[in-house]
Order: structure tokens, then C-alpha cells, then sequence
């Protein structure tokens, strides 16, 4: 498919060309427009990316903690077409928050059994601090900058 873009005027620094209403076709038959929510347009792209955090103080997913080391959380999101490749931008800008209402800082943060809907959320500190058995959250830092992205793009 190739599509080409022609303007009568330069753009500029300060000048911007504003495209809506535009619809792309395989082949040479054009279909009727398809008018969308806004809300169906996000569920569709929803479908190939997401991205959860960035919020001060916010709980991702909830769980329990197996060792003084090591707790498993389970994280919920949009269905994606694919179950999705997912990272973090760094375990230290997340948190375990314990029975003792204490937020402890993360050594690594992985991701298991990751299907179209949920994933598993492993949370580890190498010094310990969890006690095994209780509920484990994993929560933003307190930052305001833990990410996790969720990948399901076509490569």
C-alpha cells in the first residue's frame, strides 16, 4: 500500500496540518467510512498496547507473599490481541506493601503465566522484609514513576 500526502502550503515551525476523517484501503474498492466512538477507537488500540502506573501512591495488583523474599501478585488489564510481551522501567520505582502497611522497596520485578488478560507479577527483595502468608500489593513507589508497558504490536 503506499499513500501520499500533498500540501499547497510550507509548514512551518509554527504551523501545524490537521488530518481527520481519513480511512485506508487494501486494494482499489473503497468501502463506506466507518464513524467510531471514542471509546471503540481505544479499545481497539487497547488491544495492541497498554500501559499501567505513573501514578503516586496507586495499587497495580494484589497477592501474597511465599518467603521473607519473594510474593506473587496478580495484575489485571484490557483483553489484547495476544497475550503481551511485558517490562517495567525499573523494579526500584515500585513497592511491596505489606500486613504492616510498610512499603518496601524492590530488588526485581517479573512477569509469569501472562495471558490475554492478566499476568503474575513476581515481586523480589534481596534483603527480605515479607513475611510469608500475608496479602502483598504491589504499589507504586511513591514517585510517581513506575511503568509497566504491555506489547502485543504486530513485528
Amino acid at each position: 500500500m503506499r499513500a501520499e500526502l500533498w500540501t499547497k502550503y510550507p509548514v512551518s515551525a509554527d504551523a501545524y496540518i490537521e488530518i481527520a476523517n481519513v480511512q485506508l484501503e487494501i486494494g482499489s474498492v473503497a468501502t463506506p467510512f466507518e464513524y467510531r466512538s471514542y471509546g471503540e477507537e481505544l479499545a481497539l488500540c487497547q488491544r495492541y498496547y497498554q500501559q499501567v502506573g505513573g501514578y503516586a501512591h496507586n495499587s497495580y495488583a494484589i497477592g501474597q507473599f511465599y518467603t521473607s523474599y519473594v510474593g506473587r501478585c496478580m495484575l489485571h488489564f484490557e483483553e489484547m490481541r495476544i497475550a503481551p510481551t511485558i517490562s517495567s522501567n525499573a523494579p526500584e520505582n515500585f513497592g511491596a506493601w505489606n500486613a504492616a502497611a510498610t512499603t518496601l522497596e524492590l530488588t526485581a520485578l517479573s512477569f509469569i503465566d501472562t495471558t490475554v488478560r492478566n499476568t503474575m507479577c513476581q515481586v523480589s527483595r534481596t534483603s527480605g522484609g515479607f513475611v510469608a502468608g500475608n496479602v502483598a500489593v504491589l504499589k507504586d513507589g511513591g514517585i510517581n514513576t513506575s511503568r509497566i508497558y504491555l506489547d502485543a504490536e504486530l513485528y
